[in-house]
């Protein structure tokens, strides 16, 4: 819960806004959290792999991108209250779905320029 309030806390900028419903929106974003048992860390304590997936998709259904978070993390330290961990993690990734909405609308999308080698001779 504290990841998607801080999503929705770290989202709204000058071009996009967020609505509490899905009708007339032009992107849906889905944030899906999924931990998995790792290795014991470096330190000999167990850890957790973290990946949080964040799906936009556009109102005609396709999705546009997702954003993509891997982290391993200190076993069970995400069990409780998320806390500043939650605001990093929703800040990194709403710059993420705002690029993947740049991009797939083109809004203000400025392809880099084409690489270019300089050969002497």
């Amino acid at each position: 819960m504290s990841l998607a309030r801080a999503f929705v806390a770290s989202f709204p900028d000058q071009h996009d806004k967020l609505q509490n419903t899905a009708k007339d929106a032009d992107y849906s974003v889905e944030g899906v959290v999924t931990l998995s048992d790792g290795p014991a860390g470096t330190t000999g304590h167990p850890v957790q792999h973290i990946e949080i997936a964040w799906r936009t998709v556009a109102a005609d259904g396709k999705e546009a991108g997702a954003a993509t978070q891997l982290h391993d993390i200190e076993a069970h330290s995400l069990d409780g209250p998320w806390g500043d961990v939650a605001m990093v993690a929703a800040s990194e990734a709403a710059g993420g779905v705002h690029q993947i909405i740049t991009n797939y609308s083109g809004r203000d999308h400025k392809p880099l320029p084409p690489e270019t080698a300089a050969i002497k001779k």
